[in-house]
This record gives structure tokens, sequence and C-alpha cells, in this order.
């Protein structure tokens, strides 16, 4: 911009130079013109003329002072434009120099920072490990407390029932403990097992063949269950239908087929059976029958074992009663008098699971009406 202005300055100068030198170096020549009088007609314009011409000269002069000032003016400031940009130019390479100064001092720090961190981090990786070896060894040694603990708590349960002691004792728990590793349970919860099975009268013999199927049956389960609660249901189910033990595992193949091929859970069903296979199994119901009645029942009152169970049990309970009291159960199949015969031809009462196999014939006949007056003679 500052070129610029110089360039048009010397412009303007030239210009108004030659305008100057025109005006001062023409002559001016005068001839006189006179009128009829004998006067000159033509000296006052002329005069006149000059006189603006002059006047004219004078003007352009100024003008001319006026742009060489302005033009003097340009120049100083350009010349103070490059003594501003010269002193910015050292200035900047005295800060380049300066930084790059303090960009060596960096990178050095930047070296021994990262070398810093580098040994932090170092110490801090053999400190993580050194810890988790520890936190590890703790757990294990905590583990192993917990575990010693739980076995001497189990051993004192055990003793409470049976007579093993000393190296027998010590011999039985070993025992244990490779029964479980077949089934993949601990001693402590095979000799947990076995404590409800010699509490129910079984010897440690049987007891620890059975605690293998309660520890079987827990992997199977549906859902988590303790020890205790998969002994008792054994037990229950040995017991209601004088079961061996080497029958037990019947119960355990009859859970999981149940489960396998009806929309009902194996603890469910065991729940359902605990609390009645002992009084169906009185009713004269075996122990398929009355699995196959739970089943049934839980299939359709999903999640309402208990309530099925007790359903059924007082179902064969009125059976019984009305067998004393007529011998026959009555019904009415669309307006039609049914009736069963609760006595076989041998004079042996029928099971609740024959009577009810007996309706279910003509259940899907017979009105709303009729079914209810049904189901209340046969539940109460």
């Amino acid at each position: 911009m500052a070129d610029f202005n110089i360039q048009v300055g010397a412009v303007v100068k030239d210009t108004l130079q030659k305008q100057l030198d025109g005006f001062t170096q023409k002559t001016v020549t005068v001839k006189p013109i006179l009128d009829t009088k004998g006067v000159p007609t033509n000296v006052t314009k002329t005069v006149t003329d000059w006189t603006n011409a002059q006047g004219d000269s004078y003007r352009i002069t100024e003008k001319f002072n006026k742009v060489t000032g302005e033009s003097s003016t340009v120049i100083n400031q350009y010349k103070k434009n490059c003594k501003s940009s010269t002193d910015a130019v050292n200035e900047n390479s005295k800060a380049m120099k300066t930084n790059a100064t303090s960009m060596d001092k960096t990178t050095d720090s930047s070296k021994k920072l990262g070398q810093s961190m580098l040994d932090i981090a170092t110490k801090v990786a053999k400190f993580y490990v050194i810890t988790k070896a520890i936190q590890t060894v703790q757990r294990a040694m905590g583990e192993a407390v917990t575990t010693v603990k739980e076995w001497d708590s189990a051993q004192t349960e055990f003793t409470k029932v049976s007579d093993l002691s000393g190296d027998s004792l010590k011999r039985y728990g070993e025992k244990l403990g490779e029964i479980g590793e077949s089934v993949g349970r601990t001693r402590t919860e095979m000799l947990n097992s076995a404590t409800e099975f010699v509490k129910s009268g079984y010897t440690e013999e049987q007891s620890a063949q059975l605690s293998k199927v309660a520890e079987m049956y827990r992997n199977v389960a549906d859902a988590e269950i303790t020890s205790a609660t998969a002994s008792g249901f054994l037990v229950s189910q040995m017991k209601a239908f004088n079961l061996t033990t080497s029958d037990s595992t019947t119960i355990l193949d009859s859970l999981n087929s149940i489960s396998n091929n009806y929309a009902v859970s194996s603890t469910d069903i065991a729940e359902g059976l605990s609390k009645s296979s002992a009084s169906l199994s009185a009713y004269g119901n075996s122990m398929s029958q009355t699995m196959s009645l739970v089943t049934a029942g839980t299939e359709i009152m999903t999640g309402q074992a208990s309530r099925v169970s007790r359903g059924l049990v007082s179902v064969g309970a009125n059976i019984i009663k009305l067998a004393n009291s007529a011998g026959k159960l009555d019904y009415t199949v669309q307006g039609a008098t049914k009736s069963i015969k609760l006595f076989d031809d041998a004079g042996e009462l029928k099971n609740t699971y024959d009577v009810l196999t007996e309706i279910s014939e003509g259940w899907n006949q017979m009105s709303n009406a009729e079914q209810s007056s049904l189901a209340i003679s046969l539940a109460g």
C-alpha cells in the first residue's frame, strides 16, 4: 500500500511539473489592436488572460507543493514502516531463538517426564501384580478357613445323629468327598445331605448313596435348593411309596421326564409331591399315579403346586367318605344320572387316580352347573 502511494504521488508530481514548466517558459506577446478612435482594444483582454493564466500557475504551484509534501509524508511513513518491519523481523528472530531454546528445554523436560512416567507405570504395574498376588493368597486363605469352619460345623451336626467318630468319621468324610467329586459337590455338602438321611433312619452307607442322588437332584433342579431340601424331598417319596435306596434314582428320573415333557418345573412338582405323596399313597395311588395327578393339576394352575396338592388330598379323602357312606359316586351328564362304583369287583376301594380317570371320560359333556356340582361333591 505504501509503494502504491509513492507511485501515485510521483505521477501527480510529474504532471504538475510539466504544467508549471509550460507556464513559466511561455512568452506572452501582445500586439495592440486599435479601434476607430485609436485606442487599443485587445490589451485589456490580453492582460486579463495573462493574469488569469498566472493565477492558474499559482494554483498549480500550490497543488504541486501540496502533492510534493504528501509524497514526502508517504515516503517518510514508508521508511518508518520499513524500519518497524525490520525491527519486527529482528524481534521475531530473537523470539524464534528464544522459542528454540525453550523447545530444547521443553524436549529435555518431556524426555525426563516421559522417563519418570515410565518408571512410575513400571512401579505401579509391579505393585498391581504384587497386590493381586497378595489378594489371591488372602482370598485362598479366607476360603480355606471358611471351608474348614463349614466342615467342622457339618461334622458336629452329623455326630449328633451318628455313632461315627475319630478315624471312622475321617474315612467316611473322605468317601463322601470322592462321591462328591463325581457330581460336582464338596464333601461338606455331601455330609450335610448324609446327615438328613441318617436322621430319617437310613444307615451311614445308605446315606452316602442317597446323598449322591440328592446332590444330583440339586444339579438338575430348576431353582436353587439346599442339601436339606433335596434330601427331605427324597425321604418323603421313599417313605410314602416304600422305595429302597436303589430305587431312589427312579424318583429323579421321573422328575426329569416330567419337566422335559410338560409345562411344569421340577421344583414345583417336587413341592407338590412333598405335600401330597404320603396321603395319596395312603389312598391307594402309586408314585407314578401321584406324579401324574400333581403334574396335571400344576400344569393347569401354574405356580400353585401347594394348592393343587391340598386339593388332591381333599378329593382323595372325600372319595373315601362317599365309599363308606354310599359305595358310589352319583353325578349327572347332560341331565342323565351317572354313577361310579367306588369299589372294584374284588371289593377293594378304588384309588383317587382311577376315580378321576372315569370322571374325566364324561367331563367335557357336562354343563358348567353339572361340573360345579360334581366338584363340590369331590372336593367339599
